[in-house]
């Protein structure tokens, strides 16, 4: 069964007995944009290409609780249709939904490492185009509205990368070309 629809809420039994189907699908093809994904076990989370879009990946030290959420729009309110279809895709609903999904686990913004991956400028030759930057201000500002404290910061550059989200935490961030 393939599924585009997001994690939007979380059972009260382990996360990979409801969610397996969606979570082999997931591990298959990777997190993409507009998607909410956790993991408690079984494989890692994926996204691939990850450009001027920006990755938010957790972790719960604890509860060894990890996810992606996939954003690509600063807020809904310039994008009324996308926003109904694709809240994850925006920083204002994805980062409120993730924090009230991660509080029906009974999880403290305190208690999760955030870190983030994404914002490249893959358009450098036009000078004026600032999207990547505002997308990446947008989150953090909504990140910090809501508790979250960001750890660490993979940003900028202008090539995309590939991040794995293991349910330990640990986070792979590949870079292509040989970019810093």
């Amino acid at each position: 069964m393939t599924s585009n629809m997001p994690v939007t809420h979380l059972p009260k039994q382990p996360i990979r007995a409801h969610w397996t189907g969606f979570l082999r699908d997931i591990a298959s093809r990777g997190v993409q944009v507009g998607e909410l994904a956790l993991i408690n076990s079984g494989p890692a989370l994926t996204c691939r290409a990850v450009g001027s879009t920006v990755v938010v990946c957790f972790h719960v030290p604890g509860l060894s609780i990890s996810g992606l959420l996939h954003v690509a729009y600063p807020a809904a309110r310039h994008h009324l249709a996308l926003g109904q279809t694709m809240p994850f895709a925006f920083a204002d609903r994805g980062i409120a939904e993730l924090v009230r999904v991660l509080g029906e686990l009974n999880v403290a913004p305190a208690d999760v490492q955030v870190q983030l991956v994404g914002g490249s400028s893959l358009m450098s030759n036009h000078p004026t185009y600032d999207g990547p930057l505002r997308l990446v201000r947008a989150v953090e500002v909504m990140l910090t509205a809501n508790g979250l404290v960001v750890r660490s910061r993979h940003l900028g550059g202008s090539r995309a990368r590939h991040v794995h989200q293991a349910m330990h935490g640990q986070l792979l961030v590949v870079m292509s070309g040989g970019q810093p």
